[in-house]
This record gives C-alpha cells, sequence and structure tokens, in this order.
C-alpha cells in the first residue's frame, strides 16, 4: 500500500495514484470497482461473488448508503463504526478526504472526489499500536496513527463527535483492533466460509512423490504428514525418532524403542512397558507394569494363587503375558526383532516418585537400565 519513494530526482515521474491504490486494494474491492459503484444487494447474483463471499449458497449482504459507495462484507462481518467525514495523510499525494468505515475485521477508507476513486483496505489483524496524537487542533480534530506490524504508519484526522456519548472512530478501532485485550471474539472463529472442495484432499502426497520421480513405498519410503517440511523417511520409521531410542542390533538392524513401546501398550495386560536392547545381541527384551485386574484374572484360569509379587514373578504369567504381546505386535504389523523375546513382570508401578518416570510419566532409561541390571543380565543369559 504505502511503499516509500525511490529517492529519485525531482524530474522523475512519480508513482501514479493507481499504483499506489493497487498494493491496498485486495481481489474483491478490485473488482467491486471495475463493477461500478450502483451494484446493490437485489442486483448480485450468487454466481457473481466469489466462492469467499457465499453463505451456504446465499450471496453475502453488502452494505449500502445513497451517499457511499458500497462495501462488500464477509461472512459475519459487522459495521461497527462510520466517519464520513475523515482525512487521510497519504505518504504520496498527500491529504485526501473521504469515508472511514471500521468493521470487526477490517479498516475500509475510501477517498471522494477523484477519479479513480483512492482506496485503503487493511485487516485489523495487521496492526500493532494505535496512537493519538497529542495537540489536537482549536476546532476540535481529533488525530491518531495506526502503526502496522509491516512498518507503515496510516495517519487519520476526523472531527470530534458532536454528542459526548457517542464512540468516536478512533475508540472503536482500538477496541476492535486487539479483541483479545476487549474480550471479544476472534473474527477467525466467527468466519463461516464455505470452501467448495475439502481442503485435505486436495493434496495427494504419494502422487506429488511420483511427480517428483521419488521412491514411494514399493522402493521403501512413504511419505511422513507430521513433519513441518514434507520429506521422505526410511519406512521402517514410521515417525522422525530420538537417537536415544535407536538402538542397532547384532545383525544390524536398527530398533526404535519408543515405537515398540507405544505400539504394545495396547496390550490390555500391560500398564506400562520399557523396551530394552543390546546391541551385542540379536532379540530385545521388556520391563512391563502389568495391569492388575487382568493378570489376576489369568491366573485364575491357571489356577495360580498368591500375592500380587508373587504372581509377578510366576513363569507361567510371563508366558502369557509374552503371548499376549506377540498377538498386539502381530496386529500393529511390528517386524520380528521389534517383539521382545522375554520380559520381566514388576510388581511396583513407575511414580515419579520412584525415579523411574519423569513428572510427565516418561521413562527414564538410564535409571531402569540400573534398576533392572540383574533382570537384563539374566535375560540375556549372561554367567
Amino acid at each position: 500500500m504505502d511503499r516509500g519513494s525511490n529517492g529519485g530526482s525531482p524530474g522523475s515521474r512519480q508513482p501514479s495514484l493507481d499504483s499506489v491504490c493497487s498494493s491496498s486494494t485486495s481481489r474483491s474491492d478490485r473488482s467491486l470497482q471495475n463493477r461500478g459503484p450502483s451494484i446493490s444487494s437485489e442486483q448480485t447474483s450468487n454466481s457473481d461473488l466469489s466462492p469467499q463471499l457465499r453463505i451456504k449458497g446465499k450471496p453475502a449482504k453488502l452494505f449500502r448508503d445513497s451517499e457511499k459507495d458500497d462495501i462488500e462484507l464477509l461472512p459475519k462481518e459487522v459495521v461497527q463504526e462510520v466517519g464520513k467525514d475523515v482525512t487521510y495523510i497519504c505518504p504520496f499525494v498527500g491529504a485526501l478526504r473521504g469515508t472511514l468505515t471500521v468493521t470487526n475485521f477490517r479498516l475500509f477508507f475510501r477517498g471522494i472526489g477523484r477519479d479513480p476513486a483512492f482506496v485503503l483496505d487493511l485487516p485489523l489483524g495487521v496492526v500493532s499500536r494505535v496512537e493519538r496524537i497529542s495537540g489536537a487542533s482549536s476546532r476540535g480534530d481529533v488525530s491518531y496513527v495506526l502503526v502496522c506490524k509491516d512498518v507503515r504508519t496510516l495517519r487519520f484526522v476526523h472531527k470530534q463527535p458532536d454528542d459526548s456519548l457517542q464512540k468516536s472512530v478512533f475508540e472503536v478501532l482500538t477496541k476492535f483492533a486487539f479483541p483479545i485485550s476487549n474480550s471479544l471474539p476472534l473474527f477467525a472463529l466467527e468466519y463461516n466460509q464455505v470452501f467448495p472442495e475439502n481442503g485435505w484432499k486436495v493434496y495427494d502426497a504419494l502422487a506429488e512423490y511420483k511427480r517428483q520421480v521419488c521412491p514411494t513405498r514399493a522402493g521403501g519410503y512413504l511419505g511422513q504428514r507430521s513433519l513441518r517440511a514434507v520429506r521422505l523417511v526410511p519406512r521402517c520409521a514410521s515417525r522422525p525418532d530420538r537417537k536415544k531410542d535407536l538402538v542397532k542390533l547384532q545383525a544390524g538392524e536398527y530398533v526404535s524403542l519408543g515405537k515398540v513401546e507405544s505400539s504394545l501398550k495396547n496390550c490390555p495386560l500391560i500398564d506400562n512397558i520399557c523396551a530394552y536392547a543390546n546391541s551385542c545381541q540379536n532379540y530385545i527384551i521388556s520391563f512391563v507394569v502389568p495391569n492388575q485386574k487382568q493378570l489376576t484374572e489369568v491366573a485364575k484360569k491357571h489356577g495360580i494363587v498368591g500375592e500380587w509379587e508373587e504372581l509377578c514373578n510366576n513363569a507361567v504369567l510371563e508366558q502369557e503375558v509374552l503371548k499376549a504381546i506377540k498377538e498386539v505386535a502381530s496386529t500393529n504389523k511390528l517386524q520380528r526383532f521389534e517383539v521382545p523375546l522375554k520380559v520381566r513382570l514388576s510388581s511396583q508401578p513407575w511414580t515419579p516418585e520412584t525415579g523411574l518416570v519423569t513428572d510427565a510419566f516418561k521413562l527414564k532409561r538410564k535409571e531402569l537400565q540400573r534398576h533392572y541390571f540383574q533382570d537384563i543380565e539374566r535375560m540375556y543369559g549372561a554367567k
């Protein structure tokens, strides 16, 4: 909109009013100018309006007044205040008189007495500060500056309302430019735009990979949509894994411990699980906090009785838990080397007080490794 001059010589051509207006006028405003000021809501059909101005098949309402030009309102956009005698101090062409309209979404200024008309369409979201300029004139004019986030400064001058109880454009503008500070709803949450097609179905990731001649699932790679930037990751990794969660086994396979744990937590016999892998071994093991109710029912089916700690140390129940783990692993399509072959049942839950998990109940792998050191040696068959 308000772009600074290039600092050329006095004889150089100054920017025309059209070029000044074009950068600050939205696409809908330019189309409105082309159609002329005589357009009304009765003359506008649904097909003439752009998709962004349609509400469930009905044309958007137009703000109409015989003394000023039309302004197209977006869905749920409401005019809050209109200043009929406002002066905009333009850095290119000087002072411009016109009409200033403030809605709950934008500031709209249209100059009068010029052909073509000067139009300034500014969303209130780009306003970072509104400042009143001190030293008002003796006529009671109100002068203020809008400081925008793109380093533009817009200055307006208008007369103070005769009615002391009537809010000025400055007060209304200050209120709706900062809705959160004034306990107002955000316009984006009230905007009911109806899109012609579902945006989630427009982009086909695999088709785009093929267009870019990138390997797809058949080539061993797949798209990872959870990343900020789309990229290709190995098929064996379902998400970007942390280095400390990746372990290379003796046979060269890489195991994501976090992936194994998140998949096996779906097992009804498991309340919590920690997978462990040794790079000198070709299989992984796990430590499990079993679900007491589910494990007790399994023990009753096998005629096993005893205290909770005795049930957790029972070899038959360990095999039952391993059996359930293999079933869940098969359902989640884990690789053979990602399935724990041995398990250690813990009778004590892992809480932040035990020091085995964080306050957010994330596993502390080093502490768990030290806590179950003897069980690790036993399950890996160390002598």
